[in-house]
């Protein structure tokens, strides 16, 4: 969750901010109330909310509806599809041939 950094509790602190206490339940520490009565985010599971190979197809999307250089644009695309394959185990040899046939 957003607490798993302490710098960013640590900010949130150092400025009395009042959505401490929404993220920590009373804010008492940085890892508190929110992981012990949330329904499917508890402090003894990992999960990702947004993984690299989204924000990378994501950046894609951002520079086409910006503007951006072809060159950049196929860049994160490529990068999102490559980071996906990776994070399912795949090879680059699989990558590589998934791409020539989508070129």
């Amino acid at each position: 969750m957003i607490l798993d950094h302490p710098a960013f509790g640590d900010a949130l602190a150092s400025y009395n901010d009042p959505r401490l206490d929404i993220y920590d339940g009373d804010g008492s520490s940085l890892y508190g109330d929110l992981y012990d009565s949330h329904e499917f985010f508890t402090i003894d599971q990992a999960a990702s909310l947004v993984s690299y190979s989204e924000l990378q197809f994501v950046k894609a999307e951002s520079l086409i509806a910006t503007g951006g250089s072809q060159e950049n644009i196929k860049e994160a695309y490529f990068t999102g599809i490559k980071s996906s394959f990776s994070s399912l185990g795949l090879s680059e040899e699989d990558f590589d041939n998934y791409v020539l046939n989508i070129r």
